[in-house]
């Protein structure tokens, strides 16, 4: 019910917002977070003994999503500053001792024609769309470089391989995330990195999902040039993320791999 969920969020926020607390305690479980999900009928499933802990582990990872969330709209905003990249990394190390996967998924899009761009939108698409990339690299790359151990992934886009109309300066951008997953590719698998990219096709996402709505033609223009027959999800590029994360891409680095519906198969 409303009054339940209402407590549920008002503890999560308490606990995000003051550091210095535990995320929750057993008492705060029973009277602000087990009130909303003892109504869910998966729950009654389970045994009442296994209810708490499953509880417990459930709100860590809630807590753990909206704290990234939090904290990458605080890191990438229009001014990528590297000092905030360098504290990121700083508490991530101070707490984990270090980052085995790094993922950068940080983009903004610019439609202008190329004849109307302007130097301010070509430094909020390069700033947010390479430059926080490579500095997050760097800085991340430094600390898997004394693990000699890690996995970066980078999110291009499958224009960084072809040239798309309305797309100019992002595609270049997303070229340049590309070739620059190569270069440090070269620089650093030596040391026990891989570093790959992943180049969605036309995918649903909350930069875009707007402008689809408001342009249908170019969505259907998409769609029609897309093989599968359908624009891509999110959910359809976790498969790339989850392989280029794990050991099972091991002897894999420097690859772009384009997920987009064989788009670029003409």
């Amino acid at each position: 019910n409303q009054e339940a969920w209402e407590g549920f969020v008002s503890h999560l926020k308490e606990r995000l917002e003051d550091k210095s607390k535990p995320t929750h305690t057993k008492g705060e479980l029973k009277e602000s977070v087990l009130p909303f999900f003892s109504q869910r009928r998966w729950l009654r499933t389970i045994p009442s003994r296994l209810r708490l802990p499953l509880l417990c582990g459930l709100l860590g990872l809630i807590t753990a999503i909206a704290a990234l969330a939090i904290w990458k709209t605080n890191l990438f905003a229009p001014e990528v500053e590297v000092a905030s990249i360098e504290k990121m990394v700083s508490a991530t190390i101070a707490k984990y001792e270090k980052v085995d996967i790094l993922i950068n998924s940080a983009g903004v899009i610019v439609r202008t024609p190329p004849e109307e761009i302007t130097e301010d939108e070509w430094d909020f698409v390069f700033n947010i769309n390479l430059k926080g990339i490579f500095f997050c690299c760097q800085i991340v790359g430094k600390e898997m470089l004394k693990k000699k151990k890690g996995k970066i992934i980078n999110i291009s886009s499958n224009v960084s391989e072809i040239a798309m109309a309305g797309r100019s300066i992002y595609a270049v951008s997303k070229a340049g995330v590309a070739h620059l997953t190569r270069a440090l590719a070269l620089e650093w698998s030596k040391e026990g990195i891989n570093i790959n990219a992943i180049g969605p096709g036309p995918t649903i996402t909350d930069i875009n999902k707007v402008y689809f709505e408001e342009n249908p033609l170019d969505l259907q223009d998409k769609i029609d040039s897309i093989p599968m027959a359908r624009i891509g999800q999110p959910v359809d590029h976790a498969g790339a993320a989850i392989f280029l994360a794990s050991d099972a891409s091991n002897f894999i680095t420097g690859q772009n791999i384009l997920v987009d519906g064989g788009m670029t198969i003409w």
